[in-house]
């Protein structure tokens, strides 16, 4: 059973032997693929994987599409890896059902704590209720070496298409609101 589409984005933290990063992402999910885009400070950096399973293709800026195994791709050109397979099961608070349970800490509300799968120890906190249950604000994933802290929201629609205003309108209420405050601009056309 594959997690419901979904989209949520946010900030991650990922400390490595080699150091640490600091990046944004944005995950949407849909029918067991995924598409990820990561970029660092001011937009910069932009790398876009899209996938499914263990198979991804990663574009990024400066550099040529290149498309193959996910842990390997992501190891060669991004210096880490995490299952992108099931990250997305992980980033909604649930256990990946592809991946035997290991361990699992539920709290008394039936929010899910704490998690261990295949040699990954993922951590979830500040929950908000959601649809199905309960989706965390925070996610902390360990193992192979690196240590990821994501901080997450769900994207919310800021207004629709129809509740738009035309450039020329904002310009006209913009100049209205100048005139009104400064009556010696008004007859200046």
């Amino acid at each position: 059973m594959q997690p419901q589409p979904y989209t949520v984005s946010g900030k991650a933290s990922l400390r490595t032997a080699a150091g640490e990063q600091v990046f944004r992402f944005r995950w949407a999910q849909r029918d067991g693929l995924y598409d990820v885009w990561l970029w660092g400070a001011l937009g910069l950096g932009r790398t876009h994987l899209q996938g499914g399973e263990d198979y991804l293709t990663l574009t990024a800026s400066q550099q040529p599409v290149v498309a193959g195994p996910a842990a390997q791709i992501m190891q060669t050109h991004l210096g880490w890896s995490v299952p992108l397979a099931v990250l997305g099961s992980w980033l909604n608070g649930e256990p990946a059902m592809a991946l035997p349970t290991d361990a699992q800490l539920i709290d008394t509300s039936g929010r899910l704590i704490k998690l261990e799968q295949a040699r990954w120890s993922v951590t979830f906190a500040d929950h908000t209720p959601a649809a199905n249950g309960w989706r965390p604000q925070r996610v902390a994933i360990s193992g192979a070496g690196l240590m990821l802290e994501l901080t997450i929201r769900v994207p919310q629609a800021v207004m629709s298409e129809t509740s738009l205003t035309p450039k020329d309108s904002i310009r006209t209420i913009a100049r209205s609101k100048i005139e009104a405050s400064n009556p010696r601009l008004s007859g200046a056309g």
